[in-house]
Order: C-alpha cells, then structure tokens, then sequence
C-alpha cells in the first residue's frame, strides 16, 4: 500500500488498475555504468506550485549567501592590508612625535629657546600619536583573530542554506508517488482533483516475481525443515499441468495455538507471471525418512480388529 508523504491535491494518475508497473534505469552520463539505478514510475503526481516557488526562494537565498562568502574571502586580504598599512603610519608618527618630544624637552631644558607651551603641545602629539597607534595595533590583531571566524561563520550561512534547499527539493520530491517495486496495481483510492492527506493510502501495488507461498507445519515436522531446503513438489489447483520449484525461506517460530502448525513461508519464481496473487497451492516437503516393513495387502490376515502375518518357517531342522 502506497501512502502519500504530504498534503495536496491530485493533479494527474498516471495507472489504473491493472496496470502493468515497470521501472526504468537511470544512468548519470558522467559516471559509470555500475552506479546506475533503478527508479519507480511516477503513479500519481500532486500539484506543487506552491512548493516551486519555496524552493527557487531558498535557492534564490543560497545563492545570496554564496556571493556573500565569495565576497568576504576577496575582501579579508584588503582589510588586513588596510590594517597594517593604517598601523605603520601610525607607528611613524608615533616615533616623529617621539624625536620631536625628545628634542622640544631638551631645548626646554638646556637652553630655554623652546617654551613650556612648545613642550606641552609636543607632549600632548606624542600621547595622540600613542593612542592612534594603539589602536591601530588593536584593529589588526582584531582582524586577525576573527578572520579564521568570520569566514567559518560565513560557510556555515551557506551550509545550512543549502540543506534548506535540499529540504524544499525532498519535499517536492514527495509529491510525486512513485511505486516501491515492479509489479501490477491492484487497487486505486484517489482521483484527479481529489485532495488527499499525509499518510493517505493512494495505490495498493503487488509483486508477482519472485511469488511468496504461505505454509503451515505441523509441529512435529518443523524442526525437521531449515531455510533453503527445496520443495519437493509446487502445484497450483489453477495451473494443474504446471509444476514449480520453491524454497524455503523462513521459518516463523510462532506456533498457532489451535491447529499447533508453524508458519512457513516459501519463494517461486514467477517469471511469466502465471501464478497470480491469492492463488491456492499444495505443497510437498521432505521430512525425513522412515524405516519400516512393507508386505503385500493380501498377506494381512484381520481378525478382532487386529491385523495378523503368517509368516512360513522354512529354516532346515
């Protein structure tokens, strides 16, 4: 039985019932041969609209996101170039105010030809000029130390924006309902235009090759049979003059409580597909051999109920 993944309205039926349903392989022209697979015919499709137009919204999205990092990466290498370029003139006008604060005190202090308003003004440059250098210092190590961050963060937007988009692409995908198997479509429930729900039944398909046979063992046979014995014989009451091979797959160790037989399940081959679903078969297993003595029914000599052989004693005396 076929469900449907999610809500929406049919828009087509693709088989009825009856229906042959084949699959058909597909094959990546860019790999090889051996990664082809098989992939089930669409049975009904449902109207997605609405979900399209999601999924080119995140693509759309994803898209953004990925020129954003692209963006990001071309643009880190300039900042850190800025950085330390605004960090060496920094670093030159901290050492200039430096030389001309050494130089302004000394004159100050020797031979009085600057003024205290000179060495005050060239003290107060060289605090600036410190300060700017500072902080220049400061934003270099800043970008450096969230350059590695930035750009993980930057990958992660991406990441979790294409799992989005592969979300709406899986989503959108459930709203074609593809059969699980090869088989024949046994029974329809839905229709064009008729609005089904999340785990509706849509389509009951059947597998007719290999067929499986149930079976039931008496109990004091069944630890007599193991999975992959052959049937003796496989006959069909509606295919009298066929005669088929089976063998035993499972043994289900769960005895039913009235009749005390266990369940046994067999596999046939059903190329031509001439045994149909709910067929009746009669089965032949092989249980194991039994000694006995055989003699000819006219030998038995019946009295009272109980059966006699008279057995001639030709031993020489």
């Amino acid at each position: 039985v076929v469900g449907s993944a999610v809500d929406g309205r049919v828009e087509t039926v693709s088989f009825r019932e009856g229906d042959r349903v084949d699959f058909a392989p597909l094959v990546n022209a860019e790999s090889s041969p051996a990664s082809s697979r098989l992939r089930g015919p669409a049975l009904v499709q449902l109207r997605t609209g609405t979900v399209e137009l999601e999924l080119e919204g995140e693509k759309a999205e994803l898209k953004y996101r990925q020129q954003a990092q692209l963006q990001l990466q071309q643009q880190l290498p300039a900042e850190l170039e800025q950085a330390e370029a605004h960090l060496a003139a920094a670093e030159a006008r901290s050492r200039n105010a430096q030389s001309r604060y050494a130089r302004t005190e000394r004159l100050y202090r020797e031979s009085q030809t600057a003024t205290k308003e000179e060495l005050d003004e060239a003290d107060s440059t060289l605090r600036v000029a410190r300060q700017t250098e500072i902080a220049s210092r400061s934003a270099r190590q800043q970008i450096e130390a969230t350059r590695e961050s930035r750009l993980a963060q930057a990958a992660a937007t991406v990441l979790v924006q294409r799992e989005k988009v592969r979300r709406v692409q899986d989503i959108l995908q459930k709203y074609t309902i593809r059969a699980p198997f090869a088989g024949y479509v046994t029974r329809l429930h839905t229709e064009v235009g008729a609005w089904i729900k999340k785990g509706d039944p849509i389509v009951e398909v059947i597998e007719l090759d290999p067929i499986e046979i149930h079976t039931f063992v008496p109990e004091k046979f069944i630890d007599r049979l193991q999975p992959g014995d052959r049937v003796v014989s496989l006959k069909f009451e509606a295919l009298p003059k066929r005669s088929f091979q089976a063998v035993i797959t499972r043994l289900v160790p769960q005895a039913d409580p009235r009749s005390r037989t266990f369940p046994v399940k067999l596999e046939v081959e059903n190329k031509g597909f001439q045994i149909k679903a709910g067929m009746l078969a009669r089965v032949e297993l092989a249980v194991g051999q039994q000694e006995g003595l055989w003699v000819e029914k006219d030998a038995l000599v019946l009295k009272s109920g109980v059966s006699y052989v008279i057995v001639a004693d030709v031993t020489p005396r």
